[in-house]
């Protein structure tokens, strides 16, 4: 399927409004910015898009978005479940000391009764002479 076809299947549009920056980059004083809201029915999603300076302040059209999107999107593995995950990430791990459900294994640094090393018979091998 197209990006075309999948648009029109999926009944998208697209508004595209100027913005002076995008907060998820950095450097990118030299860019045209948009903020872009995909809809379908009554579902929305924006974002802010970036182009280069060479496009003369051209609004970008919703396919080269989308295109950019299933780019991006294409460097994450195939088991990735959505951009709202219910697990947290390593950046923002859950708020909880909790101490595990396992007791550890390891052993008191307090013994309950006193005990000798334990005694090996060392032997001296090998030749002299």
């Amino acid at each position: 399927m197209t990006i075309a076809e999948f648009i029109k299947s999926a009944g998208l549009s697209m508004n595209a409004t100027w913005t002076d920056h995008n907060p998820s980059m950095e450097d990118s004083a030299t860019m045209d910015h948009w903020r872009c809201t995909i809809r379908s029915g009554k579902s929305r999603m924006s974002l802010v898009f970036s182009m280069g300076v060479g496009h003369n302040g051209k609004q970008p059209e919703l396919a080269d978005v989308l295109d950019c999107l299933a780019s991006d999107a294409s460097a994450y593995p195939a088991t990735t479940s959505g951009f709202r995950r219910l697990t947290r990430s390593d950046h923002q791990p859950l708020a909880s000391l909790r101490s595990a459900d396992v007791v550890s294994a390891a052993p008191s640094i307090a013994p309950t009764a006193e005990a000798l090393a334990p005694s090996t018979v060392v032997r001296k091998i090998g030749s002299s002479g």
